[in-house]
């Protein structure tokens, strides 16, 4: 190994920490003597499945799948067969009973941390169907092939014993009409931490199904053992006694004896309260689902579903249950004014503002003394102002500080931009529909769904990404739950959703977004009857390529050198329209989050037509190897003006500040070497004539001015040098300092005015480390306050304010409020500050 490929090895030992992975199995390779100070030490916990083991384990599952043979399905006696499955169900009734409660056990993730992982395999083949059950076949257990799909068949079968569960895996067994038993394995991510009585619930002995097209599989050795396996709970087709597909069905065994057989509909309506008030909310949509089977015309059971339907967010529904209440007779004023309230609220949720308003009025005419309404009124009209880009930031920005929440109320904007064709491979984009400005507000974008560590009241799983050979962490992976549980209340989004990128072994999305033609889905009418047929396969690609990191406004970032972040813990979510913005190292637009609101900021100035542009990188992204292990999943190679910039310097050049960079992030590079010769070093590896953004020489001079500073004392020599130092680091960052002026002289607080010229060029703003850069400028804004030089000082704590600016909006007092820390440990700064 020459010394290049030895500095890149270890470079990219460390770039795939940087991205959320681990090391690629490379233990046991040399190390560079320079980097031994520099390498991360071994953490007390265990580690997260390394992309070597992820790649181990497909290829073992390829082989398998490739290897396996399909045979008749085992025949094991039916009292065998519930015994154990028995077993299943009371490990499952020990472990709740230890726990001291039905439900599981609220513990904190940071309490968890030394728990082994457990890991979901992501972008594995998994089969759902897409054929109606009328299209089908039924098959019975004992002509069942192992291995096998049974395309164009159909399952029809009871359930015959008492589910339990795993993560949100639900197993129980089925019997068909001949009397044969088989375990059956269901995803079911709507139920992942339902305890047994939900699950009775959902799944009640002697309950009818048909399972379309199973999948049957054998469990692992050393006693392998049949069972079918549903991946996508599309797949599953809940029976009514009276359904035609049982007419001529003859059971070889009397039912099970089904503990909800006689329930009323008052029974119902309690037990739907009772999980309401426990947090089932979707075992109370369920219960208030059967209470309407007993009384169709029980319009106080769609009253509570629809308040169920509200916490599950499947508005839609919520509101065709309150139009039927409405539309009921003999309804009483305090259930019409509910029933008006909750629509209003679906309404709200939909960004369906003006609609919401009419809803909310129509409350305070049927009670006015109903207080609560009038602040509804006040947010749809806040909202409908935001809709129209105007935004308070420092209201969203306070919300988003509320511990344990993450959400913020806000509309969504889409400003100057359309859907159009890329300039840049030919598929879709965003472009500009009109020339735009630095700091223009492009797009205000709430999610479709979203995760924070703070909601996974036990450790959730890991996912083993097959895709990227990665680790996604229990927010991340969540996502994917989260969004099959969505869409199953929302059928109408399914289209839209699909519509997404989902890589390269998917057919490509249609040009159009939303798609032009979509299919008249009807609204769901039962939590249980799903009305699109859900590949999860599809959902979990569309998670990996189109899922953004969090970048959370109220985290600044400015001053930050670690290498690496836990990104098995940072939140993240699946957006819309922000999914099809284009990558490059240097775009034309940034992004930050307001709890899970994505605000999206112009950064150069665009002409009508042109494309718009976003970094997909969450790390740095100082060096071109770290920038490549994060993109190699979207791009085989990435052709940005700083990648090609990066490639004309060659390889060698780019190991070798990468080596420097590392050092750089992990300790005070004084210790290896004398600052001339890495300053030197660094330099050498940029050529001349590439352009002024240099991510490591700008890393170099930040430290150099951190480190002056804290030797300078009161020299006024050195502080001139601490000047120079931070106008270069700006330089390299990308910043075009128009004004490098490193004297200080004395000027009278009257002399500054908001009217001079910034110090800093405007025609473009930095996307590479801009709080840092923020952070520097207040550096400078101090130096010449220190020494009387009020005028310049002012000019660039303005340059500040206008990069802030840039990037996440809202003046002045979302600087003080983003800045607090910094400026606490400057007092006469910030006293300059707040006059300013």
């Amino acid at each position: 190994m020459n010394v290049s490929s030895e500095i890149q090895h270890d470079y990219t030992r460390l770039a795939i920490v940087d991205s959320g992975g681990s090391e690629d199995g490379l233990a046991g390779e040399p190390r560079l003597p320079f980097l031994a100070s520099f390498h991360p030490p071994e953490p007390n916990h265990p580690q997260p499945m390394s992309p070597h083991d992820i790649k181990l384990v497909k290829s073992k599952l390829d082989d398998e799948y490739n290897h396996k043979e399909s045979h008749q399905t085992p025949t094991v006696r039916r009292k065998t067969r519930l015994r154990s499955l028995a077993l299943l169900r009371a490990a499952m009734e020990k472990a709740e009973a230890v726990r001291g409660g039905a439900s599981e056990q609220r513990v904190n993730v940071q309490q968890v941390d030394d728990d082994r992982d457990q890991y979901e395999f992501v972008g594995y083949k998994r089969h759902f169907s897409q054929r109606s059950l009328s299209e089908l076949k039924q098959i019975n257990i004992s002509n069942m092939m192992t291995y096998s799909l049974h395309t164009g068949r159909c399952l029809i079968c009871r359930v015959a014993s008492q589910p339990s569960r795993k993560g949100d895996k639900i197993t129980f067994g089925v019997e068909d009409c001949t009397g044969s038993v088989l375990m059956t394995r269901i995803r079911f991510p709507a139920l992942l931490d339902a305890p047994t009585m939900v699950l009775d619930t959902i799944f009640p002995l002697g309950a009818s199904l048909a399972i379309r097209e199973p999948t049957v599989e054998l469990t692992g050795p050393p006693s392998p053992n049949p069972f079918i396996l549903v991946n996508s709970h599309s797949d599953i087709v809940f029976l009514e006694p009276t359904d035609p597909v049982l007419l001529h069905i003859t059971w070889e065994h009397p039912a099970p004896s089904n503990p909800f057989a006689g329930q009323t509909a008052t029974d119902w309506q309690t037990r739907g309260n009772g999980y309401f008030t426990d947090d089932h909310i979707f075992a109370s949509a369920v219960a208030y689902s059967k209470g309407l089977e007993c009384d169709p015309a029980a319009y106080i059971l769609r009253l509570n579903r629809a308040a169920a339907y509200l916490r599950l967010e499947y508005f839609e529904a919520a509101i065709a249950d309150t139009a039927a209440v409405l539309a009921s007779a003999g309804v009483a004023r305090n259930e019409r004014l509910k029933a008006h309230y909750r629509a209003a609220q679906a309404q709200y949720r939909l960004g369906r503002y003006y609609l919401a308003l009419d809803g909310f009025k129509q409350c305070i005419s049927i009670a006015p003394e109903f207080v609560g309404i009038k602040g509804w009124v006040s947010r749809c009209a806040e909202r409908i102002q935001e809709s129209m880009g105007s935004y308070n930031w420092v209201r969203m920005y306070k919300e988003a500080l509320i511990p344990g929440s993450g959400l913020v109320d806000a509309a969504d904007f889409v400003g100057p931009i359309k859907v159009g064709k890329s300039s840049r491979g030919g598929g879709r984009g965003i472009v500009a529909t009109r020339d735009v400005k630095v700091g223009d507000l492009l797009l205000v974008a709430n999610p479709l769904v979203s995760a924070f560590t703070h909601e996974f009241t036990v450790k959730h799983e890991l996912g083993a990404n097959f895709i990227t050979n990665q680790v996604d962490g229990w927010p991340r992976h969540a996502l994917i739950s989260k969004l099959i549980t969505k869409l199953a209340g929302n059928p109408a989004l399914y289209d839209t959703v699909a519509a997404l990128y989902a890589g390269p072994t998917f057919p490509a999305p249609p040009p159009e977004f939303p798609p032009a033609t979509q299919p008249d889905t009807p609204c769901l009418s039962n939590p249980l009857h799903v009305k699109s047929d859900m590949d999860v396969s599809l959902l979990e690609h569309i998670c990996t390529y189109n899922a953004f990191y969090l970048k959370n406004v109220t985290h600044n970032t400015a001053g930050c050198r670690t290498l690496s972040r836990d990104f098995l813990k940072l939140p993240a979510a699946l957006y819309l329209l922000p999914s099809l913005f284009n990558h490059s190292c240097v775009p034309s637009a940034t992004w930050h989050h307001f709890g899970d609101v994505m605000v999206i900021r112009a950064t150069k100035a665009v002409a009508a037509g042109e494309e718009l542009t976003l970094s997909y990188i969450s790390g740095p992204g100082d060096t071109i190897f770290g920038r490549e292990a994060e993109l190699k999943v979207h791009m085989a190679k990435c052709d940005c003006p700083l990648c090609d910039a990066d490639r004309g310097d060659g390889r060698a050049q780019c190991s070798i500040r990468a080596v420097f960079d590392l050092a750089l992030r992990h300790g005070d590079y004084r210790d290896c070497d004398t600052p001339e010769h890495v300053r030197a070093k660094i330099e050498q590896s940029y050529a001349p004539s590439r352009g002024a953004l240099r991510p490591t020489m700008f890393r170099y001079h930040y430290l150099a001015t951190d480190f002056m500073m804290h030797d300078a004392g009161d020299d006024p020599a050195l502080r001139h040098a601490i000047v120079a130092e931070a106008i270069k680091a700006l330089e390299a960052a990308g910043v075009v300092v128009k004004d490098k002026t490193t004297s200080f002289t004395l000027s009278a607080p009257e002399v500054q005015s908001r009217s001079d010229a910034l110090v800093i060029g405007t025609d473009s703003a930095p996307t590479y480390m801009a709080q840092m850069c923020v952070e520097l400028m207040l550096v400078l804004a101090e130096l010449f306050l220190y020494h009387g030089d009020v005028r310049m000082a002012g000019r660039w704590i303005n340059a500040a304010f206008w990069l802030e600016g840039v990037h996440v909006g809202g003046g002045r007092e979302m600087f003080f409020l983003r800045h607090a820390k910094p400026l606490l440990k400057r007092p006469l700064l910030a006293a300059y500050v707040r006059r300013a």
